[in-house]
């Protein structure tokens, strides 16, 4: 560009070059002002907010960036966006399992496996990862808790349709502290409490919910919460759990 070439043309000569470079080694080697002159390490991130869109692909974020206008709040927010490859081991089409199993243990699997390797043998997940470090996780979602991709996070089994084993993964996984979904039929109540975790029902109970470790089940329901409800649930939801987690 132009700006860039004047800025090339207008710099001192070599002369005055070696004379600041002599100027700098000096005040390196001494010590003064060190910090202020070169660029400080980047800072490491707090807390990280994984966000997933079941079945979203790139085409699907390009679709709603053209239908708003060429306005997306990801990539506004976004300041660094980046690319993971989560076809599964054994088939070009991928489902939610495999999926969310690439994004949570960082490996492929195959189709329909739950936190594991395509040999059945356990992977750490990036939640038990965290735990082990010292920091809190959780999850909340629109579907049922058991559901596929929350399980890929805190369960390990070989089938995607092992909901009671998914269950007693997330029952006895002492690490999440909170998980907020749908699902609330396929757990034991009594046993989450004696697991420690204090049970609500209900986004208004979920609000009043202050247990050190909670599961906050949406309604009492098995499936799914219909479309319309689930963005203002996830809102909710996501409300709710940060500022727990931050604790």
């Amino acid at each position: 560009s132009v700006r860039s070439h004047k800025f090339f043309t207008t710099w001192p000569d070599f002369r005055r070059m070696k004379s600041i470079a002599a100027l700098l080694g000096a005040l390196i080697l001494t010590g003064q002002s060190a910090a202020g002159i070169l660029p400080l390490p980047p800072k490491k991130p707090k807390n990280i907010i994984l966000m997933i869109g079941d079945g979203t692909g790139l085409v699907h974020l390009y679709a709603a960036y053209v239908a708003k206008g060429g306005k997306l709040d990801i990539y506004a927010f976004a300041k660094h966006i980046g690319m993971s490859i989560t076809a599964s081991a054994n088939d070009f089409v991928t489902d939610s399992a495999a999926g969310a199993t690439a994004l949570s243990i960082g490996s492929k699997t195959n189709n329909g496996m739950i936190g594991v390797l395509p040999d059945s043998s356990k992977r750490e997940t990036i939640a038990e990862t965290a735990a082990k470090k010292g920091l809190s996780t959780g999850a909340v979602v629109t579907c049922e808790l058991p559901h596929a991709t929350p399980a890929a996070f805190y369960a390990h089994q070989p089938s995607r349709k092992m909901y009671a084993e998914f269950v007693m993964d997330m029952t006895e996984y002492t690490a999440a502290s909170i998980l907020g979904g749908g699902g609330l039929p396929y757990f034991d109540t009594n046993a989450l409490k004696r697991a420690g975790y204090s049970v609500s029902v209900g986004t208004e109970a979920m609000s009043k919910n202050t247990g050190k470790r909670q599961i906050c089940f949406i309604d009492t329901l098995k499936e799914p919460l219909p479309v319309a409800q689930r963005g203002p649930t996830l809102d909710r939801g996501s409300v709710h759990a940060i500022p727990h987690l931050s604790k």
